[in-house]
């Protein structure tokens, strides 16, 4: 009877099916209702000011803008409905907020819950290192798409009342690459975190690689005879061939989320091998 009643635990978490991302979703509801909130208040609050940008003196203030943001945010579309979604959602104030929730996210996936003391909990209840890490980046990129698809459904909601001209397919697509990013920025710091093991060094790793591909891919778009940087940049992978107004091309899209996967089973792996095999 005490022994039945000893290895209960060990065995209900052993048999539960994916206790890891039921738990991951559960305990960052919090976080997962502020980046919604967040990114649906982004959309109705800026999308009625789209026709502002069509103004001679408005377009004028934007061209004195510094270079660096006029080309990192695609500023030179505004005046397009889809240009001003491109620069004010998806370049904009949105791919902050995602990357921002990537890293929050990818960066407590592993090196978190190890700080916080949960994730060896877990492991020594039978769950393995491989299937942790599986597991608690599929919750992250559940709350990333969950995020992403508020998104896609409010401006899509408010295309048409406010006459922002934009394609559905196109908005879909756009929303997809646009998760494909802050699934890659999230799978870097779920890596950092999973082979170093400190959450500090994870956040750091997200945000070296979104400062970088930003800056080269601005960088890029000053000479034509630099296009070829834009090829190093995920940014450009995402956004280089303006998917919102022209669709996709294919090849960097999906590099995005190859990448991503990539990087995913390699943080299963170093993780496996930190904790010394299952």
């Amino acid at each position: 009877m005490n022994t039945t009643s000893a290895t209960t635990p060990a065995t209900d978490r052993r048999t539960q099916k994916l206790p890891v991302f039921r738990s991951n979703m559960a305990a960052s509801w919090r976080s997962l209702l502020f980046w919604s909130i967040f990114l649906l208040a982004a959309v109705i609050l800026l999308l009625p000011f789209h026709t502002t940008f069509t103004t001679p003196s408005v377009l004028a203030a934007v061209n004195r803008l510094p270079w660096v943001i006029y080309w990192t945010l695609r500023f030179d579309q505004i005046h397009t409905g889809p240009g001003y979604v491109q620069a004010m959602i998806f370049s904009g104030i949105g791919f902050l907020a995602m990357i921002a929730a990537g890293i929050q996210w990818g960066s407590a996936a592993i090196a978190g819950a190890e700080e916080d003391g949960t994730l060896h909990t877990v492991i020594g209840r039978g769950v393995g290192p491989i299937q942790y890490c599986l597991e608690a980046s599929a919750a992250v990129l559940t709350r990333l798409s969950i995020i992403a698809l508020i998104t896609y459904v409010a401006i899509r909601w408010l295309n048409k009342p406010l006459g922002v001209g934009l394609k559905t397919r196109l908005l879909g697509q756009t929303t997809i690459v646009w998760l494909g990013l802050g699934a890659l920025v999230a799978a870097i710091a779920i890596l950092v975190g999973a082979y170093i093991g400190k959450r500090l060094w994870a956040v750091t790793a997200g945000i070296i690689v979104t400062v970088s591909s930003y800056t080269v891919d601005a960088i890029s778009r000053l000479n034509p005879n630099w296009h070829w940087i834009a090829d190093l940049s995920p940014v450009d992978w995402a956004f280089g061939d303006n998917p919102l107004w022209k669709g996709l091309d294919g090849w960097g899209e999906i590099s995005l989320w190859v990448l991503a996967l990539m990087l995913t089973v390699a943080a299963a792996i170093l993780f496996r091998q930190r904790e010394g095999g299952e």
